[in-house]
């Protein structure tokens, strides 16, 4: 078991600092937990995995744990905010939205601003949890 230090930092050297501490209290190096040539190359040699692998590997994927059978689901084609949310809040340009009922009015002398893939998400500038009020983030 490694102790990782890594996280949220780019302030490291893997060719000379450690990756954290083993269980015995030693440092641990990226050069130590890699595997080597010979590894490598017997396992692209392996036989391939079977059907039956994948099967029984797969087969409850899409069951979820415990956690998801006890969520609840709201009901409706429209987002129910959380405002006990830590992860995603309601932006304050929905306050005045029209009635997402209403229907759509033809868009004149309007430009693309920018057309984007299915590929281009936001997930690199989300944040996976709260951003404490005292940080940059929660000071603007």
């Amino acid at each position: 078991m490694v102790a990782y230090a890594l996280a949220g930092t780019m302030d490291i050297d893997l060719t000379v600092d450690s990756l954290g501490e083993g269980s015995d209290g030693q440092p641990v190096f990226l050069r130590d937990i890699w595997p080597s040539n010979e590894e490598v190359a017997a396992t692209v040699r392996a036989p391939p995995s079977t059907a039956a692998c994948f099967e029984h590997e797969y087969a409850h994927v899409f069951d979820g744990g415990p956690e998801l059978a006890e969520s609840v689901v709201p009901e409706g084609g429209i987002y129910q905010w959380d405002d006990a949310s830590t992860y995603i809040k309601k932006p304050p340009y929905f306050d005045n939205m029209a009635d997402p009922d209403a229907p759509i009015a033809d868009f004149h002398q309007m430009r693309v601003l920018a057309l984007l893939g299915d590929s281009v998400t936001t997930d690199h500038i989300s944040p996976a949890g709260s951003i404490p009020k005292d940080s940059p983030a929660g000071k603007y």
